[in-house]
């Protein structure tokens, strides 16, 4: 049987042991971190460039040589209209090139007799002047024939459209064997799909937070980000491309318009999407897990591990939230150590048992 004495001596000696112990605990290290104000704003995607396929000359529409709907690049041949008329108009103006020169080599070799007549006094000065006069006509046709040649080989180029820029096109409004009239209605439409514009309307007052930050948004220190309508963000980030220099005295707002690359098309034009600004030159704070910070009726404060490994409570004074932390405006340092986890479990001044950050 236990003497009654020794009980008292016995938890004397096991309380300190189990204070010295101390209940475990989760700490982590005060770091410093990157912190930037971002702002979210919608925004509409638009086609980089959008043209018309219009024809510029008359004829039956012979060929359409694309899947509607399909990506083309540039230069890809997309219609042909009849050519037969084009093609004999350019042997007409052929022709007509050539008719013009020989006459213009005879009206030459006429004014070259007339000339060495004229030194021996065998004709007339006037005689002289008219063979000046036709030689010049001469030239005059066959310059006009020389025109007359290149706009019927123009026309003929104008027979087969091409593509004058690589993106997707859309519906076309004829089909072979439809009569088709010069710049008239639009063939199709060939839209810009890499890069794509993303336009936005910012309002003054988030211009403002924005420009204090970093005063030229277009010098790339300003990153426009995205997330898509089902909630996931966009790979790439885009640039600003475009600020209009005036504000909209009716919705007190600018447009502003950003580029993105576009590589897979994910990006349709037409679709809105979150636009997230955020500058790039962060700025350094301490930041602490939201779970470390507690409060009383003084404010916040934290619990932390010193160098003794004993629980030391700590005023602090917090400045934004970031995620799912606080930054510190003062109060911590880099390096101390708070708890995260078991903070019911201690008291100021116990020493406690760290586990790992």
């Amino acid at each position: 049987m236990m003497n009654g004495k020794l009980i008292p001596l016995i938890i004397a000696v096991v309380a300190p042991l189990t204070w010295a112990e101390g209940p475990t605990v989760s700490t982590h290290t005060i770091t410093t971190g990157k912190l930037t104000d971002q702002y979210e704003i919608s925004g509409r995607v638009q086609a980089a460039q959008r043209v018309a396929i219009i024809p510029r000359v008359n004829g039956v529409l012979e060929q359409r040589l694309f899947t509607e709907g399909s990506r083309v690049d540039k230069g890809d041949k997309l219609f042909v209209i009849e050519q037969r008329p084009y093609q004999i108009k350019v042997k007409q103006a052929q022709a007509q090139l050539k008719s013009a020169k020989a006459a213009l080599k005879q009206a030459q070799a006429e004014l070259k007799r007339l000339q060495t007549l004229r030194k021996s006094g065998a004709t007339s000065r006037s005689s002289l002047e008219s063979a000046e006069a036709t030689r010049d006509q001469a030239a005059a046709t066959v310059q006009q024939a020389e025109a007359g040649l290149e706009q019927a080989q123009l026309e003929l180029g104008y027979t087969e459209i091409s593509s004058p820029l690589a993106g997707k096109i859309g519906r076309t409004s004829q089909t072979p064997g439809n009569l088709v009239t010069a710049n008239s209605a639009t063939l199709a439409t060939v839209v810009q799909t890499d890069p794509v514009y993303v336009e936005i309307s910012v309002s003054n007052k988030l211009l403002l937070n924005v420009r204090r930050q970093s005063p030229e948004m277009q010098e790339a220190r300003v990153v426009p980000h995205l997330v898509l309508a089902d909630g996931k963000p966009y790979q790439h980030a885009g640039q600003f491309d475009f600020i209009d220099p005036e504000l909209n005295p009716d919705t007190d707002s600018l447009q502003v318009r950003a580029t993105f690359p576009n590589p897979n098309g994910l990006l349709l034009p037409g679709e809105y999407v979150k636009v997230y600004i955020q500058p790039k030159d962060a700025k350094e704070v301490l930041l602490v897990p939201q779970i470390a910070i507690q409060r009383d009726k003084d404010g916040f404060y934290v619990l932390l591990v010193n160098d003794q490994t004993t629980v030391e409570q700590r005023r602090v004074v917090l400045g934004e939230q970031d995620g799912t932390n606080w930054t510190i405006v003062s109060g911590l340092k880099q390096g101390e150590r708070v708890i995260t986890l078991g903070l019911q479990k201690v008291q100021v001044g116990q020493p406690v048992t760290v586990a790992e950050d």
